[in-house]
């Protein structure tokens, strides 16, 4: 019945500004522009603040399921069993406090349809503010990605490259590559490992519209400033990695 999952992962949703509000504007994003062959899993990674009681309210919607885990393990962690609790082709994931844009589902399941050879196809992200006002086009202040294909994302990827792809991977690819690092990438940059290690062997597809959309909140800037350098730190070590796995860098992993 259904064909492609969409897992968004949950941890303290209602804690910040503008909390509440945006993790419910989130999953609606999900729910509204899902496709009917799209099923839903929303992670609550041991939310401590009120957040499990709120989601669990999904339940009531046939095509949604709610795991609750009694400890914060992180997100890897919480991808990892969304993926595993799944039968479906191909795999989303949205942030709770971000948003699915419009013929996300639809464009990218269409194009992994008839590409069968790639295991993964981003697309375009933008970010917005408080207010939905653009302040950055395919994670550039200048513009969107110059990309033509999945060889241009793997490229850039292998050139020490990151951002917000808003992938949609094939689930069997995702586990033969050993799911997300809940060792070594269990908060931060989860997506950036996992996307190198997938580059490593498999093609990517890319389509030129928007796949995700971030949120950033003019409040709280000074926790955004840590966990910006807390994603900078881990997306290193990432990429070192890949350089090891690649035998462009002598090291262990």
């Amino acid at each position: 019945m259904y064909n492609i999952e969409l897992i968004i992962p949950v941890y303290n949703g209602f804690r910040g500004v503008p909390g509440s509000a945006w993790m419910e504007q989130s999953i609606n994003s999900a729910i509204t522009f899902r496709t009917p062959d799209t099923h839903i899993i929303i992670v609550d990674d041991g939310s401590v603040d009120g957040s499990g009681e709120f989601i669990s309210g999904y339940k009531n919607f046939d095509f949604i399921d709610v795991i609750t885990l009694r400890e914060n393990k992180g997100i890897s962690s919480a991808m990892n069993i969304g993926v595993l609790s799944s039968t479906c082709q191909y795999i989303v994931s949205l942030s709770c406090d971000d948003l699915l844009p419009p013929n996300k589902i639809r464009s990218q399941s269409e194009y992994l349809n008839v590409n069968s050879s790639c295991a993964m196809v981003g697309g375009q992200e933008i970010t917005i503010n408080d207010l939905g006002e653009l302040i950055a086009n395919g994670n550039l202040a200048v513009g969107r990605l110059d990309f033509r294909n999945g060889d241009d994302i793997k490229k850039h990827l292998f050139n020490g490259g990151c951002w917000n792809l808003g992938p949609m991977f094939r689930r069997d690819k995702l586990i033969e590559v050993g799911l997300y690092d809940e060792e070594n990438f269990a908060f931060y940059s989860e997506d950036y490992d996992m996307l190198l290690r997938m580059a490593e062997r498999y093609d990517f597809g890319f389509i030129d519209i928007t796949t995700y959309i971030t949120r950033s909140s003019t409040s709280g800037r000074e926790q955004q400033s840590l966990n910006r350098d807390l994603h900078q730190s881990f997306t290193r070590e990432a990429f070192k990695r890949s350089l090891v796995r690649r035998g462009m860098l002598d090291g262990k992993i």
